[in-house]
């Protein structure tokens, strides 16, 4: 390894821009902004987004401006499916509401992504990045079991987060989880000190037990497919398979005996599906029918149930529970194709780093690469089955993905 090479792997870590994304990472997993009126008019996450947009172009004139440092295809992707977000709002054929509230969630969750590719300069600031996640949701999972086991706060049947901000429904807190469970079971592999394992093992067993405890159907169906991903992936080390059995196993056996009745309610909904019900089969009957009648614009960002009640098409009151279809059916075919073609270079690009990082024998960025293929292909597994495609974890993902991307082909341009 030159010199060159060295430097540049060592070079311009954590940066002031980087800790400013750390506390907007802070704001807007724990949201102490919903629970104290005091702090709504600082507006604490846009501010933070703020503080690091600007630090980043503060640092950025008076730094080298590395080769192979352009934007990722998925943030072009996502740029351009805020485009057609826009013109199904303008083209609505039903409903003219102006600019969703939807569409500026959305951007946001773009902002987001476009600031972890930005701040992340190299392999130390993506490792120390991955570890900040990994914490705070453990944290944040952690006190989800004392507040649900000694009433802090308010307590509601299906488990959300005690903080709102990104977990702030049962569904979307699951996914969430969902999103960073890779990760704990994936460090364990690698040899870490005792301590870490202990951290890593009250993580991963906090996260399952939450999961659990939100009772979301789909978030157990997360749980055994990420498993199984990873059981499949280490088929040859029989100690990692038998361990991620005995995982699987421990918060089975502390479920309530009401999550399994939501899970047996599955076959029941298959049986009796009519327009009138609330089952996956009937929502995804409306969705495809909006998007055989508006294919081109759809039927406008978030007006899939007022389009529902609008054709009289039957039960109005929940989502697709499809997060392809729904977008699909509100913005469009064109908008559905490019989500997945979003999803599906992530993924692809996920695979190949995980190839390129083996190859180097680079076994903590091997680690974080698996863990991202893993999480985005548990993503993509939920969103046939949840509406959760503007999940503030996905975007996390993606930014993490996109800049080991842009580390490869960063690290390849020095070396030449």
């Amino acid at each position: 390894m030159t010199q060159e090479v060295k430097n540049y792997i060592n070079n311009r870590s954590l940066q002031p821009e980087f800790f400013a994304l750390i506390g907007y990472l802070f704001f807007i997993i724990f949201a102490p902004q919903e629970r104290y009126a005091w702090l709504v008019p600082f507006r604490p996450a846009l501010s933070f987004a703020v503080l690091t947009i600007v630090l980043y172009f503060m640092g950025r004139s008076s730094q080298e401006v590395y080769h192979g440092s352009r934007i990722p295809i998925q943030g072009y992707l996502l740029i351009l499916l805020s485009f057609f977000f826009l013109i199904s709002i303008f083209l609505n054929p039903i409903f003219d509401d102006g600019i969703s509230t939807t569409l500026i969630s959305y951007l946001k969750l773009v902002v987001l992504y476009f600031l972890i590719v930005a701040v992340v300069k190299n392999e130390y600031d993506f490792e120390v990045l991955t570890w900040t996640v990994i914490i705070f949701v453990g944290l944040l999972s952690i006190y989800s079991l004392f507040a649900y086991k000694f009433g802090w706060g308010e307590i509601r049947f299906r488990m959300a987060s005690p903080f709102g901000g990104m977990g702030s429904n049962p569904n979307g807190f699951a996914l969430l989880l969902l999103g960073i469970l890779p990760f704990p079971l994936m460090f364990l592999q690698r040899d870490v000190s005792l301590a870490k394992k202990i951290l890593l093992v009250v993580i991963s067993l906090s996260i399952l037990l939450c999961i659990i405890k939100t009772r979301s159907r789909m978030g157990f169906l997360g749980i055994a497919f990420l498993l199984g991903l990873i059981a499949w992936h280490d088929r040859k080390r029989i100690k990692i398979v038998l361990l991620t059995m005995l995982i699987f196993i421990i918060p089975i056996l502390h479920a309530h005996e009401n999550f399994w009745e939501r899970i047996k309610s599955i076959k029941e909904t298959q049986l009796k599906v009519d327009r009138l019900s609330s089952a996956r089969q009937n929502k995804w009957r409306q969705a495809i029918f909006l998007i055989q009648k508006h294919p081109l614009s759809g039927v406008g960002l978030s007006g899939f149930r007022r389009a529902v009640r609008y054709y009289g098409l039957g039960e109005d009151e929940h989502v697709v529970h499809n997060g392809y279809l729904e977008i699909g059916a509100e913005t469009g075919i064109v908008s559905m194709l490019i989500f997945l073609t979003c999803i599906w270079l992530t993924i692809k690009k996920n695979k190949e780093a995980m190839k390129y990082y083996k190859e180097r024998r680079e076994k903590r960025m091997f680690t974080i690469s698996s863990s991202l293929h893993f999480s985005m292909l548990g993503f993509a597994f939920c969103l046939l089955f949840l509406s959760e495609q503007y999940n503030s974890m996905l975007f996390v993902l993606m930014g993490l993905s996109a800049s080991s991307s842009k580390l490869i082909s960063q690290f390849d341009a020095v070396k030449e």
